[in-house]
């Protein structure tokens, strides 16, 4: 009686939890489009990994007096990705617009090709970026957007233990010193002037709100998404108990 309790208190303490996977940061990859027009595609290399995401974010500014640009489709590795988020700055008076898209590609490691159309002529400016870790079924919460017109910008987050929070800055060339808030880790900053904004990308690790922020030097349009990043479940063995023989 006493072996049978043990190896049934054994099992429920082993298989009573769920478990996630770890969210691990791959890499990140910029591509600015120097040439004003409607489409633009890069080769993004993913690491070595399982459950693997790959965040798109991408910002234009009308720099074509085409007003806001709108993304018309994305790809990944030839599937198409997932709109999940814009701010567009066009309710403070300009037009620097940020997207957020995404795909999750199960184990495809090595390089993967973005492609973007757009609605309108722009040198928009496109930075993906890749996960491992990540739920494959649903793999974001909802997202959060601010645009403003600022020396800064947030937005609250709601997330959980375990989650990654993601964030995409658009912000207006003319401005300088782009830094983060506490607890973010920069992940990408793009400041070579292409269509006349500076992007900036960074994570931190979740919880029950996260605030993700983003400043600068002087008063500039900007417009800021951040997301929450979903864990995928580990893969946990479930001890078989043989209970054939344990005396009563």
């Amino acid at each position: 009686m006493r072996l049978r309790s043990l190896l049934i208190v054994a099992w429920l303490v082993l298989g009573a939890a769920p478990a996630w996977a770890a969210i691990t940061w791959d890499t990140a990859t910029a591509n600015g489009n120097p040439t004003a027009d409607t489409a633009d595609s890069f080769t993004h290399t993913i690491g070595t990994g399982s459950n693997v995401y790959v965040g798109v974010c991408v910002t234009s500014n009308g720099t074509d007096g085409s007003g806001s640009i709108d993304v018309s489709s994305l790809t990944v590795n030839g599937s198409a990705a997932t709109f999940r988020a814009a701010s567009d700055t066009v309710s403070q008076g300009a037009s620097v617009k940020t997207e957020y898209w995404d795909a999750v590609l199960g184990s495809t490691n090595g390089a993967v090709t973005v492609a973007v159309n757009v609605s309108a002529n722009d040198r928009f400016r496109t930075t993906a970026f890749s996960l491992f870790g990540v739920d494959q079924t649903t793999p974001v919460g909802t997202a959060a957007t601010t645009e403003v017109t600022s020396t800064s910008a947030s937005v609250n987050v709601s997330s959980a233990v375990n989650e990654l929070v993601m964030s995409c800055l658009g912000v207006n060339m003319t401005s300088s010193a782009w830094t983060v808030g506490a607890g973010q880790t920069e992940r990408w900053l793009n400041s070579t002037d292409i269509n006349a904004t500076a992007e900036q990308g960074s994570s931190e690790p979740g919880g029950a709100t996260v605030t993700m922020s983003h400043s600068w030097t002087t008063v500039q349009y900007a417009s800021l998404i951040a997301i929450p990043i979903k864990p995928a479940s580990a893969t946990v063995a479930t001890p078989t108990l043989m209970l054939l023989g344990v005396g009563n």
